[in-house]
């Protein structure tokens, strides 16, 4: 649970950093965040309106920490898909 708190803390924090990665997200007016509602961490895209809520890994793996790339066009997250390593993987 640690864990979840710590990742929502940090785009929360960083979306109000200017001329951060979180300027691409302001940008393109949109939330990256990590949920469990699905039984396992994945990695989730949301409109800063609440609205567009679209799913963006689906697997058994915890998939945790989202970050924007600098041009708004990818988004970076951790995964233990590889067991209880941590991996960097990105989405487009």
């Amino acid at each position: 649970m640690h864990e979840r708190t710590w990742c929502v803390a940090l785009i929360c924090l960083s979306a109000a950093a200017p001329g951060s990665l979180a300027a691409a997200q302001t940008r393109t007016g949109r939330i990256a965040f990590n949920s469990y509602r699905d039984g396992n961490s994945e990695v989730y895209v949301i409109n800063a309106d609440g609205g567009g809520l679209q799913r963006l890994t689906s697997n058994d793996a915890d998939d945790t920490c989202p970050a924007w790339s600098p041009d708004g066009r990818k988004i970076a997250f951790t995964s233990d898909r590889e067991g209880n390593a941590k991996s960097i993987l990105c989405v487009p």
